[in-house]
């Protein structure tokens, strides 16, 4: 007869110890697994992983100050900074943000997914000259292919009209994303092959995530013309990403463009909709005008976005602007349609369009008092990875006319030329005027084939002494904006600083 093996004190002492060993491991490893995590990123290997991983996307050195992480409060980075390049010139980060905080979503991490609940984003202060934006666009030229979403440059010479693509309302565009028309499928082998490249990162599905912005400011500006600056400040709100159609709003505290001008209080609402963040058809003032924007930002590979702004037909009236002084300029109709649209990823890719008509333009001479009219006149303006070139520009009237086109590359070359022609008399007064504002000045006319016109031919450039025109005699290069302001009257240019 066989007999069980007695257990001895020993056995259960050594065989409880084992138990409690494993109970203790399983129990502190999560504390482990969190300790462990920011002891790495609080490293100088693990904040410069993160830092080397931001500037192979962006292109832009990146320091961070801490990385700490927990269950309950997610990844919070601290102290970061996008530096500009080192031989830019310009000494400000481009970006500055105090905390972010990612409150990673353990249910998606669980199926797969990398995705977070919530995103926040806490005091982003952004700040950047148009040159050192010229200066990363040329580097990234350099540095990469042109993306598969990214559109053919527009050569000067083009011959396109600017208005293929759009439908009767002109907003809907043939191929790619539209900012109005999300389902439009793409056609042509080209964009066939755009969509090929771009799959959705983000399928439909009932996850959803949250972007939360909070005292945030963005500058832009520039160093060669220090009178120019567009800057938004106090942004702050909530967007809404992935799973079911959703809705969001971001509010600006100020929008300010130069010293002179400021709107207060925008508010823009958002919609989640089909991997698609939009902003449709909303109704805006802004300076004295009634717009209408619409936007939408694509959730796939490169992260298309498309911006629409129409100007529905309206009277301009500058008088608040002005206060109590006369405006320079009237308008009674004017209306105007303009789309951009590109790849964040690639700043290169962007391709835009706009086409203004106005009728009855009065130009107010506040210098000595008359009134210079045009019945009607048309702009068409188109921006490329190049640049942007103003194909046609026209006003007419019964006395004068001005026609004008011209470019100005992301290289820093620029030309224009522009064409003046008037009666007679009226070519008479033009030379009178600019002859009196120096000895230096010449405006001569030459005759039309019609003997009742007169027309003289202006050439711009951009040199090395900044814009200049060939206004001096015997075509001397005399600066731009100087002489500008001298023959059209300081008191025009004045504006006074709104509160």
């Amino acid at each position: 007869m066989e007999t069980t093996p007695r257990v001895t004190f020993w056995q259960r002492r050594l065989l409880r110890l084992r138990i409690r060993t494993w109970l203790s491991i399983i129990l502190l490893s999560p504390a482990i697994l969190w300790g462990a995590l920011n002891l790495v990123f609080s490293s100088t290997w693990g904040t410069g992983f993160l830092e080397r991983r931001i500037e192979n996307g962006l292109g832009l050195p990146c320091r961070i100050q801490s990385v700490t992480w927990s269950p309950w409060g997610g990844v919070q980075i601290r102290g970061v900074r996008i530096l500009s390049p080192v031989d830019s010139g310009q000494s400000d980060d481009v970006v500055r943000i105090e905390k972010i905080v990612v409150d990673p979503s353990w249910a998606s991490l669980a199926s797969g997914e990398k995705r977070w609940d919530r995103l926040e984003v806490n005091e982003l202060n952004g700040k950047v000259s148009i040159e050192l934006l010229k200066e990363i666009m040329a580097r990234y030229q350099k540095a990469s292919t042109i993306s598969s979403l990214g559109s053919k440059a527009l050569e000067p010479d083009s011959t396109s009209t600017g208005t293929e693509g759009l439908d009767q309302g002109g907003v809907k565009e043939k191929d790619g994303i539209s900012p109005l028309n999300r389902s439009e499928e793409s056609k042509g082998d080209e964009s066939q092959a755009q969509e090929d490249a771009s799959p959705d990162l983000i399928p439909v599905d009932d996850f959803e995530g949250t972007i939360t912005i909070s005292n945030s400011r963005f500058r832009l500006y520039s160093e060669s013309i220090p009178e120019f600056s567009a800057e938004l400040n106090g942004v702050e709100g909530e967007l809404p990403v992935w799973g079911a159609a959703r809705s969001g709003e971001v509010r600006i505290a100020s929008f300010e463009v130069g010293s002179r001008f400021s709107e207060k209080s925008l508010t823009f609402p958002f919609l989640w909709k089909d991997s698609f963040l939009e902003i449709e058809n909303h109704p805006i003032q802004l300076f004295g005008l009634d717009l209408e924007i619409s936007a939408a930002l694509r959730f796939t590979r490169g992260m298309p976005i498309g911006l629409g702004i129409d100007l529905p037909d309206q009277q301009i009236d500058l008088t608040p602007i002005y206060l109590q002084k006369k405006p320079p300029i009237s308008i009674s109709h004017i209306q105007s349609q303009s789309v951009l649209r590109g790849s964040l990823v690639n700043p290169r890719s962007f391709t835009g369009h706009s086409f203004t008509s106005f009728q009855d333009f009065v130009f107010h001479d506040l210098l000595d008092g008359g009134d210079t009219r045009f019945d009607r006149g048309s702009a068409l303006v188109k921006l490329s990875g190049s640049g942007i070139f103003a194909e046609d520009i026209r006003v007419i009237g019964s006395e004068d006319a001005v026609l004008m086109n011209g470019f100005a590359t992301i290289d820093g070359e620029a030309a224009a030329t522009v064409r003046i022609v008037s009666s007679p008399e009226r070519a008479g007064s033009h030379r009178k005027r600019v002859e009196k504002v120096s000895s230096r000045l010449s405006l001569d006319f030459e005759p039309l084939i019609t003997p009742d016109r007169e027309y003289r031919d202006i050439r711009i450039e951009a040199r090395e002494d900044g814009l200049m025109m060939d206004l001096g005699k015997e075509g001397e290069w005399i600066p731009f904006v100087s002489v500008v302001r001298s023959v059209l009257g300081e008191q025009t240019f004045d504006t006074p600083t709104l509160p």
